[in-house]
């Protein structure tokens, strides 16, 4: 009997713990955040607004709701003992946005993060940078070994080479930051500058922002409500260059997508984003047969020029473009003035970039003039290649 009791108190208590594990409340997913700025370097030329960056940001994302761990002057240890406590901080399904403003390097195709105490070196001392520096790609390794839902990286860095010549980020330069374009599924990176490019902190000596080009118009991208982080970049990329276009330097945001779903930071979009539709079937809206004529060629006679097929239907006019090289992003304006409109992407990936294609088309109303349709578009490598003019004209299309 004493036994059959044993084992009746036995069970109850098993099926109690299971109903209390049942009950228990999923752990929540976080928002968790590292920001890093480096101006005081010893052996390299310091910075004036890396830091500044790294608040701005972390002011920023702490209206986003995430937490923030902020770091400055970062020396090599520092930066590991840092690195670790972000480690611990993030969990499965967490989101993880780690930024960096400062000094970066680009080795044999890879991504160095400069801490503070990184030594001069000078031809041939490569391996000097490596042992004394931290590879990005290790910190989204760290951040997938943890499993996290979402992995941000933001570098406001550098592209200039630290140990060539002295100065701040908007100096030019060699080296600078590789694209990271083979990034692992949940991973959203971004670059203050493309390839070869360096990245301004001021436009003119009379610019008192206290942060680069970049991270003043980022953080402010980030706020706006409903943009999900393609949005962001996108708006960006585009804002960024042309303020650097005032001051005749081109500095152009590249940003690297891997994300499964589209996220928002600050809050989900209301509607459907606004975005050109993938051009329909012409035998399902025509009500003329579509027709096309070639571009015409344009002035610089690119052979990797877009062309368009025009096709005519009930509700205006439907422009494909069709580009050779790979892209990474389409955009395009009437005439020679006015701000250029992104296309969007469709969800189908291309398989040269494993990222997302960009619609390739656009609408314009019914009684459009004869215009020029201006261009342009992102290639593989980051590069903003255009604007490339294409010829609109009705009546001749119609002939």
């Amino acid at each position: 009997m004493k036994i059959l009791l044993s084992f009746r108190a036995a069970l109850a208590l098993s099926l109690a713990a299971a109903l209390l594990t049942l009950a228990a409340p999923a752990r929540a997913e976080k928002r968790v955040a590292l920001v890093i700025g480096n101006n005081d370097y010893k052996h390299v030329p310091k910075l004036q607004k890396a830091v500044n960056d790294a608040r701005t940001m972390g002011d920023t994302l702490k209206q986003l709701g995430f937490s923030v761990m902020v770091a400055k002057n970062q020396t090599r240890q520092a930066f590991s003992e840092t690195l670790l406590a972000f480690d611990a901080a993030v969990g499965p399904g967490d989101t993880a946005f780690f930024f960096y403003a400062g000094h970066g390097f680009e080795i044999a195709g890879q991504n160095f993060l400069l801490p503070t105490d990184v030594p001069a070196a000078s031809e041939g001392q490569e391996e000097l940078v490596r042992d004394a520096s931290v590879l990005a790609d290790r910190i989204i390794e760290r951040l997938q070994n943890k499993n996290v839902r979402t992995a941000i990286l933001v570098f406001d860095a550098c592209r200039n080479n630290p140990f060539e010549r002295s100065g701040t980020r908007a100096l030019a330069g060699g080296g600078g930051l590789a694209p990271m374009t083979q990034l692992p599924e949940g991973v959203f990176s971004v670059f203050s500058a493309g390839p070869r490019q360096t990245a301004l902190d001021r436009l003119s000596n009379n610019d008192n922002n206290p942060n680069s080009v970049f991270t003043r118009t980022f953080a402010k991208e980030l706020l706006q409500p409903g943009e999900n982080l393609v949005q962001v970049a996108q708006h960006t990329r585009r804002m960024v260059s042309e303020m650097a276009e005032t001051v005749n330097h081109k500095q152009i945001p590249v940003y690297f997508d891997q994300m499964v779903d589209d996220v928002f930071l600050n809050g989900v979009a209301k509607g459907e984003p606004t975005v050109a539709k993938p051009a329909a079937p012409p035998q399902q809206v025509a009500a003329l047969p579509p027709v096309s004529v070639p571009r015409t060629a344009p002035s610089n006679d690119s052979v990797n020029a877009p062309i368009a097929m025009f096709s005519r239907h009930n509700g205006g006019w439907t422009v494909v473009f069709s580009i050779a090289d790979p892209t990474l992003g389409i955009s395009w304006r009437m005439g020679e003035a006015g701000e250029f409109r992104e296309t969007g992407f469709i969800d189908t990936l291309d398989p040269r970039t494993r990222k997302r294609m960009p619609n390739p088309s656009i609408e314009l109303a019914a009684d459009a003039p004869a215009a020029t349709i201006q261009v342009r578009y992102v290639d593989a490598s980051g590069e903003l290649q255009g604007p490339f003019p294409i010829k609109f004209d009705p009546e001749a299309v119609l002939i």
